[in-house]
């Protein structure tokens, strides 16, 4: 399960930060930087903690949540290759997490499924 974290509308135009459960956020990021891929786990002020994102908490967003969160960005020199080449990588590196995670670890969950929502807990 994927899903856009944030209001669709008001947003920033060159950032979408994504929860992919089943997929630790570093994990993730480790694998997409061997590719090329650079993404960041948490914000800028908060580079190199081990906590949860506080912005993403702070919008309801359970720990599990967070922790499964990456935030994509782009600037106006970035291609559409860029971006298909970052999707593509991106689907590789979910499928291959998803793989080496035990079923239990990762559950069954739906756009309304309470892993993604404050008082869910990470078992």
């Amino acid at each position: 399960m994927t899903r856009l974290n944030g209001h669709r509308q008001f947003t920033l135009p060159s950032t979408a930060n994504v929860c992919i459960l089943g997929a630790d956020a570093l994990a993730v990021q480790a694998n997409l930087s061997q590719r090329g891929v650079c993404v960041s786990v948490g914000s800028a002020c908060s580079s190199g903690s081990l906590k949860p994102s506080h912005v993403l908490r702070a919008m309801g967003l359970s720990e599990l949540a967070s922790f499964c969160s990456v935030r994509f960005s782009w600037g106006k020199f970035t291609t559409e290759d860029d971006i298909d080449y970052a999707v593509e990588q991106t689907k590789e590196v979910v499928t291959l997490l998803r793989e080496i995670t035990l079923p239990e670890e990762i559950g069954v969950c739906d756009e309304n499924c309470p892993c993604f929502f404050e008082g869910a807990g990470l078992a």
